[in-house]
């Protein structure tokens, strides 16, 4: 999500979270899309040749680009796969840092990355071809088009969305007399429910130290990360969590987890571990309904429940995870022109449709959920409305924080996290610590690279 001026936040880029996840092939050929001349350096039988940058390790990517070429005869697209988000990015800010030659010109970054990618000014705003074809936006989810949406800006193209769930095992919930259809639905009932489904050989729940989940309970709380509106009003110039009280909040919250002696820590392997019938339940990104449902259909029934809620009385909606599509702001018009028709593609309600049912990530389009093929799909896979139903009743100004070291910002709030959760610090000292180190981060940041 970040890539450029400075070299601080591009060592960060290596570790995103979590949350940082087919049918209606269309094999016609049509005219070349409106705005797009067969006429560029970079020809492919007269056709222009996009490169798209992903960290999307699944083949319905190149599969979507195949159809694509083939729908239309101006255009083709190479999608390749850079490995996770980080690493695409990482990629993309030294291939632009070069002098952008082989750079794609079209990269996929994750949501936190978006003010480093504004500010840097290696991608051209995705509105300004909005604007020039005056192509209609409204079919987009509200809550999606808000979330990625500056200052009246779209700068990136909503691609893969997704939020955080929480899966159970329906099993172990019916040996330990727990309702399976009704799991825990705030962090009290997850910590009351962890003590009756723990045993000697698993865990009640499995809880990652994930700096994505931090802003997702944030955000459900209705408190700002930094200042200046999130970052979203104007550049952020300091952290607040600490001093508005929402940091502490959240932070009790999973210490008064950890104290019930059911709660443990399988770092990146929480999802494995669940899998493994080695903890009872754990939250992770709704991306991954289909690898978990796949994986465990011949071992046990798994649930999926909405984010569980850190203050029962509150509940200020779901923010979004996943990535989005950005335009290489390399000075080739008639190129970008032609990556916007591939995104235009991209959230399509049949491209969505298909992603939605073959992933996990939620369909962004409004109209994929009246396809006859989603909705058949539901009545055989209804765990994969847990998430749509969720961000379709969230508030549409759930959105996160904006703000250019984010990803640094997240690795201090995870080594405070686990400083808690060891008993190293307590509540208030490690979310104190926290924000004064992301403070100290982005007053370096905001003095080394000055706005014009």
């Amino acid at each position: 999500m970040k890539k450029r001026i400075l070299a601080a936040a591009a060592a960060a880029v290596c570790a995103a979270g979590m949350l940082a996840g087919c049918s209606g092939q269309n094999t016609g050929e049509s005219a070349a899309p409106s705005n797009v001349e067969n006429t560029s350096g970079n020809t492919q039988s007269g056709r222009i040749t996009v490169t798209f940058w992903h960290a999307m390790n699944t083949d319905l990517i190149p599969e979507l680009a195949e159809q694509f070429n083939q729908s239309q005869d101006a255009v083709t697209v190479e999608s390749l796969y850079q490995g996770e988000y980080g690493d695409v990015l990482n990629n993309f800010r030294m291939a632009m840092a070069a002098g952008g030659q082989d750079a794609p010109d079209i990269v996929q970054v994750y949501e936190g990355g978006s003010a480093f990618m504004i500010e840097s000014g290696y991608a051209t705003p995705v509105q300004q071809y909005i604007d020039e074809e005056q192509y209609d936006m409204s079919d987009i989810l509200p809550l999606i088009r808000n979330y990625y949406t500056y200052n009246g800006v779209m700068y990136s193209m909503p691609f893969n969305s997704s939020n955080a769930v929480l899966y159970y095992n329906k099993d172990m919930f019916r040996e330990a007399g727990l309702d399976p259809d009704t799991p825990p639905a705030t962090f009290a009932e997850l910590g009351e429910y962890a003590k009756k489904l723990q045993s000697s050989e698993t865990a009640g729940v499995a809880l990652p130290i994930d700096t994505s989940l931090f802003e997702f309970n944030m955000v459900n709380i209705g408190k700002e990360i930094v200042d200046n509106g999130n970052g979203r009003v104007e550049r952020a110039t300091k952290a607040v969590f600490a001093d508005n009280g929402g940091g502490l909040e959240v932070f009790n919250a999973y210490n008064d987890l950890y104290l019930t002696g059911a709660a443990e820590d399988f770092g990146s392997d929480s999802l494995q571990a669940f899998m493994g019938r080695k903890t009872a339940m754990t939250i992770s990104s709704s991306s991954l309904i289909s690898t978990v449902a796949k994986t465990v259909a011949e071992n046990f029934e798994v649930g999926v429940g909405p984010m569980p809620r850190v203050d029962p009385d509150v509940d200020c909606g779901i923010p979004v995870g996943g990535g989005t599509l950005w335009l290489a702001n390399k000075g080739t018009p008639d190129q970008e022109r032609a990556a916007f028709q591939f995104m235009k593609f991209m959230i399509e309600p049949e491209t969505q449709a298909q992603w939605h049912m073959a992933t996990g990530y939620y369909a962004i389009s409004q109209q994929a959920y009246e396809l006859d093929s989603v909705k058949a799909f539901y009545e055989e896979n209804p765990l994969f409305k847990v998430a749509v139903e969720q961000i379709m009743n969230s508030n549409t100004d759930a959105v996160g924080p904006v703000y250019a070291v984010n990803m640094e910002a997240r690795s201090k709030i995870q080594d405070h996290w686990r400083a808690m959760m060891e008993q190293e610090e307590t509540p208030e000292e490690a979310i104190r610590a926290a924000q004064d180190e992301i403070t100290a981060l982005i007053e370096q940041y905001n003095a080394t690279n000055p706005l014009a």
